[in-house]
C-alpha cells in the first residue's frame, strides 16, 4: 500500500497557523492507499480535492494519507482537523484514540450512493451456493472496526436462520480475506465477507483470479465514505467545510476525479436510492454531466402515463430538451417552417413563458425537417440555442429577451452541414464552444456575455456529433468530431492537439465521445465501437485497446454505468467499458430503430422511437426488466431525447410535450 503526504502551496497569502487545516484520508478507494492490480479503479485523487478546500476555506490545506489513525498521528505534525474515510472505521479508531469527531458529510460513488453493502463470497467451485449453506461453516469476516458492515452480515445470516459464530473470525482486508479463503484446502467449506467497493476483486487482482470467486449474498445498505470534523474546531469552521465539501457536487471534473455522481452530500439527505431534494438541471446536451447520467431514476415506473400536464408545440421536432426546476425548453419551426422557435415552459404546468422566433428560411430543405438539432444550453442565467441553419443566439432564460446573436455560416464563411448544424454548444471557462465548419474557422470559442470571438481554429467542415471537455494527465482538452476526423483542440487556445482518421471511411459523426477518466470511447456506424488509451502526453494512442463490431449506431451515443458500456443498435447492447466483452444483448420490439438512454449507475431507463420507457436493473447480468411504460400510440416516433430533473420527466411526443411523475 501507498502513503504520501502532501503540502499544497498557499493562495496568495501566508496563512495564520489558525488558519491551517489538516484533512486525514483513510478512503480504501483513495490512489494513495489502493491496490494497483486492477486497472482505471479506486482512483480518487484527494490532492484535487484538498486544493477544492483550500481555495473554497481560504486556508493552507495539508492531506495525509494513512490506512489507520494510529498511524497517521505519529506521522502527521498536527492533530487531523479532518478525517474522511469508512464511517465505522473512523467512528472505531477516533474512539480509541480519544479524539472527538462529527460526521459532516457523505460521499457518494460513481452510482450515486453513499452506501456500500457486505458480500459473502465463497470459492467458484464450492457447494456452498446460497446464505441457507452457511450453518457451521467457517466465515471470515471483514476488520473489527467494520462493525456496520459485520453487523449487517449477521443481519443477513439470522434473516436466513444461520446461528451467527460464537466469535468472529477477522481478517485485516477485504482482500486479505479473499486470499486466506482461496488457500484453504478445496474441501474444506468456507465463505469471506467482502465489502461492495471491493467487488473488482472478483475480476481478478493479485493472486485472485478471475472467477475464482462468486457472490451467494448481499447485506442491506450501511454507511460508507463520511467525512468528519473535529470538536476543536469553532461552529463557523465547521460549518463552512462542510459547506465547501458540499459544493463538490457543482464541479463536473472534480466530480470525475473524485469518481463521484453526486460528491459530498449532507448527512441527512438521500442518496441516489431516493429522489433528490435539490435536483440538478437537464441544463445540457445528455444532461447535467454531459454524459447521460442523474442522480436518481425508480425502482418502477407509474401504472399508467397520466402526464401531470401536457402542451401542444407549433410543429414537431427532434431537438433535446432543457430543463430546470423552473423551466422546460423545447425548440421547433414555426407553422409556415420560415423560421426557428425556442419556447419556455413552466416546468410544474406547462404555461407557455414567453417563446422566441428567429426566421431561418429553408433555402435546401433538410432531412427529418428543418427544426433545430442541439439541445439549448442553459447555463449563469443565460440560453445558448443553435438552429439548424446556424443561427445562434443567447437570451435571457427568465424574460427570452436577446442579449446577442451571431449566424455562423455567414460570419465565419462555412458551409451548411448535409443535414443541418446538430452540435449542441458548451460553456466550458467562460467560454462558449461552437462548430461552424469553416476553413479557417472549423471550431471557435466565443465570450458568451457579448459573442466577441475569442479564438478560431483552422481545420474541415463540422460535423454531428457535439464536443466534450476532458483532462487527460492534466491536460484539458475539447475532444470531438469534425468532418472526416476525431480530434482534440486545446480550450484555452482552439490549438489542434492530436487528430486521428478511423480506418473505415464514411461515418458521419453524430454520436459523442465518451470519455471514462482514462480512456476515450467510441461508436459509430462504420467503425463499431472502440476503446483508446492516452499517451504520458495527453494524445490519443490510435490503436485500439479493444473493439466490437455490433454496437455500430448512426446516431445513438451510449452511456457508461459502473464498468459496463450500454448502448443502442438495434438491440440494447451491454458490453465490458474496457474488453468491449458482450455482457449481454436484449431485443425488444419496443425499443424500434432509435432510443435515447439515462443511467443512475445502478438502472437503466431506455425512450425507444416507438415512445415506450423501458426501465432495467444493470446491476445483475443480463440486465433484468423492472418495468415498462407506453407513453404514446405507435404511430408517434420519438426521436428527441427526454430531460430528466429530479423525478421530473419532460418529453417530447411529436407535437406534443409532456411532463410525467416517475
Amino acid at each position: 500500500m501507498k502513503r504520501a503526504f502532501l503540502t499544497l502551496a498557499l493562495l496568495a497569502h501566508t496563512a495564520a497557523a489558525a488558519d491551517k487545516l489538516a484533512v486525514l484520508v483513510m478512503d480504501p478507494l483513495s490512489k494513495d492507499l489502493a491496490c494497483d492490480c486492477v486497472k482505471g479503479y479506486a482512483q480518487r485523487n484527494y490532492r484535487v480535492l484538498a486544493a477544492h478546500l483550500q481555495q473554497k476555506l481560504g486556508a493552507e490545506v495539508t492531506v495525509h494519507h494513512a490506512e489507520t489513525l494510529a498511524a497517521a498521528l505519529k506521522d502527521m505534525p498536527q492533530a487531523p482537523d479532518i478525517i474522511i474515510g469508512k464511517q465505522s472505521v473512523v467512528m472505531s479508531e477516533a474512539a480509541k484514540n480519544k479524539l472527538d469527531f462529527a460526521p459532516v458529510a457523505r460521499l457518494t460513488g460513481k452510482d450515486g450512493s453513499a452506501s456500500q453493502q457486505g458480500l459473502i463470497v465463497v470459492r467458484h467451485d464450492s457447494p456452498l451456493k446460497s446464505v441457507s449453506d452457511l450453518q457451521g461453516v467457517r466465515i471470515l469476516f471483514g476488520p473489527a472496526d467494520c462493525d456496520e458492515k459485520n453487523a449487517a452480515i449477521l443481519a443477513t445470516l439470522k434473516q436466513n436462520g444461520v446461528a451467527p459464530p460464537k466469535k468472529l473470525e477477522t481478517a485485516s482486508s477485504c482482500s486479505a480475506a479473499a486470499e486466506v479463503l482461496m488457500k484453504l484446502p478445496a474441501a474444506e467449506k468456507a465463505a469471506g465477507v467482502i465489502s461492495s467497493y471491493a467487488e473488482p476483486l472478483l475480476s481478478g487482482c493479485g493472486t485472485i483470479k478471475k472467477g475464482d470467486l462468486v457472490v451467494i449474498a448481499k447485506t442491506a445498505d450501511v454507511p460508507f465514505i463520511t467525512a468528519f470534523a473535529s470538536a476543536k474546531l469553532d461552529i463557523e469552521r465547521r460549518k463552512a467545510i462542510t459547506e465547501a465539501l458540499l459544493d463538490t457536487g457543482g464541479d463536473p471534473e472534480l466530480l470525475q476525479i473524485m469518481e463521484s455522481l453526486l460528491g459530498f452530500i449532507g448527512m441527512d439527505e438521500p442518496d441516489a436510492s431516493t429522489p433528490p431534494k435539490k435536483p440538478l438541471s437537464w441544463n445540457q446536451f445528455r444532461g447535467p454531466h454531459r454524459d447521460g447520467t442523474v442522480e436518481w431514476l425508480p425502482e418502477k415506473l407509474p401504472v399508467t402515463a397520466a402526464f401531470a400536464w401536457q402542451a401542444t408545440l407549433p410543429a414537431d421536432g427532434i431537438g433535446g430538451l432543457a430543463a430546470t426546476e423552473n423551466e422546460v425548453i423545447v425548440s421547433c419551426r414555426d407553422t409556415l417552417d420560415e423560421a426557428d422557435m425556442w419556447l419556455s415552459l413552466d416546468a410544474k404546468t406547462g404555461r407557455e413563458r414567453w417563446r422566441y422566433v428567429s426566421p431561418a428560411p429553408a433555402r435546401t430543405p433538410l432531412d427529418y425537417g428543418n427544426s433545430p438539432r442541439a439541445t439549448p444550453l442553459i447555463a449563469e442565467g443565460r440560453l445558448f440555442l443553435l438552429g439548424a441553419f446556424g443561427h445562434l443566439h443567447c437570451l435571457d432564460l427568465k424574460s427570452g429577451e436577446l442579449i446577442w446573436t451571431s449566424h455562423l455560416p455567414l460570419e465565419f464563411d462555412a458551409p451548411l452541414p448535409k443535414w443541418g448544424h446538430a452540435a449542441s454548444p458548451l460553456l466550458i471557462d467562460k467560454k462558449l464552444i461552437v462548430q461552424p465548419g469553416g476553413t479557417e474557422a472549423s471550431i471557435i470559442a466565443l465570450d458568451p456575455e457579448n459573442g466577441d470571438l475569442l479564438w478560431q481554429t483552422p481545420g474541415r467542415r463540422a460535423a454531428y456529433a457535439s464536443l466534450i471537455h476532458a483532462t487527460m494527465n492534466g491536460k484539458p482538452q475539447l475532444i470531438g468530431y469534425d468532418e472526416k476526423t476525431l480530434g482534440a483542440w486545446d480550450p484555452a487556445t482552439g490549438k489542434r492537439l492530436w487528430e486521428h482518421t478511423p480506418p473505415n471511411a464514411g461515418d458521419f459523426n453524430v454520436p459523442t465521445p465518451i470519455f471514462d477518466g482514462a480512456h476515450l470511447l467510441l461508436s459509430s456506424e462504420n467503425n463499431g465501437t472502440r476503446v483508446h488509451a492516452f499517451d504520458a502526453e495527453g494524445k490519443l494512442i490510435f490503436k485500439p485497446l479493444a473493439q466490437h463490431e455490433d454496437l455500430s449506431p448512426d446516431s445513438h451515443t451510449p452511456v457508461i454505468v459502473a464498468g459496463k458500456l450500454i448502448g443502442f443498435h438495434t438491440n440494447l447492447h451491454v458490453l465490458d467499458a474496457k474488453t468491449l466483452k458482450p455482457l449481454a444483448t436484449l431485443e425488444d420490439r419496443d425499443f424500434g430503430v432509435y432510443a435515447s438512454i439515462i443511467t443512475d449507475g445502478r438502472r437503466v431507463l431506455t425512450l425507444g422511437e416507438k415512445g415506450v420507457l423501458l426501465l432495467h436493473d444493470v446491476q445483475s447480468m443480463p440486465p433484468r426488466e423492472l418495468d415498462r411504460l407506453r407513453l404514446c400510440d405507435n404511430n408517434t416516433h420519438v426521436l428527441s431525447h427526454p430531460a430528466l430533473v429530479g423525478n421530473r420527466l419532460y418529453v417530447r411526443l411529436g407535437e406534443k410535450i409532456a411532463f410525467l411523475v416517475l
